[in-house]
């Protein structure tokens, strides 16, 4: 076996022209040596990676007069595929394996700076040798669209950052339980026994912990880009194990709308989280906890470090702009 030899890689603008194949390079580097029945494979967006919804031009990004009109923006959370078209779970591990690149869609923020009104006004030029005054027109009223400015001072001034996670399903929690009488076997003979059991478990609450995160990638470079970054240190995933997002900050990566009515994902909330309004105004019921409108997106839930416990509850629509890169040295089964 040829000797392999990894240079450092760092995050720059050229590193945006990393192909896969590099990073299944990258990857050959950081593991240990495979069987020849190796093999790479994705998980996520099985249908392919959505448009996202935001191009860095107010007259997309922004409604009128004011607020984020197309421009849907993950912030602070976790999140996780749950269902894509037809299939299920679309992130869970079919086989041990080894994570060692992320694919990301990115959309665009951008700062804006554009003239909406002009007026002529009377101004002194120097013309030879000597000053006149001359009408010029000049702007009056400008429209000013600080996209990534906002984003930047609302969610942290560190800009656009994420790492992959990995989670893992915690048991179900146990809210009443019952005394019952229960068959057991006693030496060589059966007999009935009261036994506590639980009663009702907790369903509604979807915890899940996780259990490895990745080093910190940085986005800002390669907004309104598609592109597949190498971890700097791959992950070893258990089947069964989840692959999520982890995003601190925040992450341009939400498309407008599903294609699918189907298509779902989760995002970590926090548990005793209170709507800043005690009555929808829409609805006129109680407001719903998981609706960014009440708050929810400036509460700070992402998981950023293993051991880390999230809560699942809220589900949303749509299909996130993320797929991940894997290898196996046992192959799909």
């Amino acid at each position: 076996m040829l000797p392999c030899v990894c240079m450092s890689f760092r995050q720059t603008p050229l590193a945006a022209r990393c192909s896969v194949a590099s990073a299944a390079v990258l990857a050959a580097c950081l593991l240990p040596a495979t069987p020849a029945f190796a093999r790479n494979f994705d998980l996520g967006a099985p249908n392919g990676l959505p448009s996202v919804s935001c191009n860095g031009t107010a007259a997309n990004d922004r409604a009128a007069p004011k607020g984020l009109g197309r421009c849907s923006v993950l912030t602070m959370t976790t999140i996780y595929q749950t269902r894509d078209g037809s299939t299920n779970n679309p992130t869970t591990i079919p086989v041990d394996s080894v994570v060692y690149a992320v694919t990301l869609r990115l959309g665009r923020l951008a700062d804006s700076k554009r003239c909406i009104k002009t007026k002529v006004v009377r101004v002194r030029e120097k013309h030879g040798g000597r000053w006149v005054y001359v009408n010029k027109r000049v702007c009056a009223t400008y429209d000013v669209f600080n996209e990534k400015t906002y984003f930047d001072t609302s969610f942290g001034f560190r800009g656009s950052r994420v790492r992959v996670a990995v989670l893992r399903t915690m048991p179900k929690r146990c809210l009443k339980s019952k005394i019952a009488r229960v068959r057991v076997k006693q030496g060589s003979r059966w007999v009935y026994v009261n036994k506590r059991v639980c009663s009702v478990y907790d369903r509604a609450s979807a915890l899940k912990k996780a259990v490895s995160v990745s080093p910190v990638l940085y986005l800002d470079h390669w907004f309104g880009r598609t592109v597949t970054i190498p971890l700097a240190s791959t992950i070893s995933v258990k089947k069964g194990d989840i692959l999520g997002l982890s995003v601190d900050s925040y992450a341009p990566i939400l498309p407008l709308a599903a294609t699918n009515p189907s298509d779902r994902w989760r995002a970590s909330r926090p548990g005793s989280f209170k709507p800043t309004l005690a009555i929808d105004p829409d609805t006129k019921k109680a407001p719903d906890p998981c609706v960014p409108k009440f708050g929810v997106i400036f509460q700070q839930t992402s998981l950023m470090s293993p051991n880390k416990i999230g809560d699942f509850r809220c589900s949303y629509s749509g299909v996130p702009g993320v797929q991940f890169k894997l290898i196996t040295a046992t192959g799909l089964k």
